[in-house]
């Protein structure tokens, strides 16, 4: 997992190492059809989203990209190299939206398992 500040170079970074090691550069939210429309929906200005609907959003596409692309990637013995995962959302929601770090620690859980 490369975690990292948004123009810090961690997805080019995470993508090199993926590639030397003959991994699956894996990333959120968008590495999937779900994850593409949940993307979309996140970057439109123009829609009214509290915090806590940004985070069950993230949280969402989270568990499909868990689901359908992590575990079945990890199965079939291939290592995932991740640009983001939950510490994102701590830091983006939690800290910086303001949703509680206790309700998002909890809904994480349900999420990833």
């Amino acid at each position: 997992m490369f975690e990292g500040v948004d123009g810090c170079g961690k997805s080019t970074q995470a993508r090199r190492f993926a590639v030397e090691r003959g991994g699956r550069f894996a990333f959120e939210p968008g590495d999937s059809d779900l994850g593409a429309q949940l993307r979309t929906w996140l970057l439109d200005a123009h829609l009214d989203m509290t915090p806590r609907v940004e985070a069950l959003l993230m949280l969402s596409d989270r568990s499909h990209h868990v689901t359908t692309v992590i575990e079945p990637t990890l199965d079939s013995g291939i290592d995932v190299v991740a640009d983001r995962f939950y510490p994102s959302t701590l830091a983006y929601q939690g800290y910086g939206r303001g949703v509680p770090l206790a309700e998002l620690w909890a809904a994480t859980r349900l999420a990833i398992g």
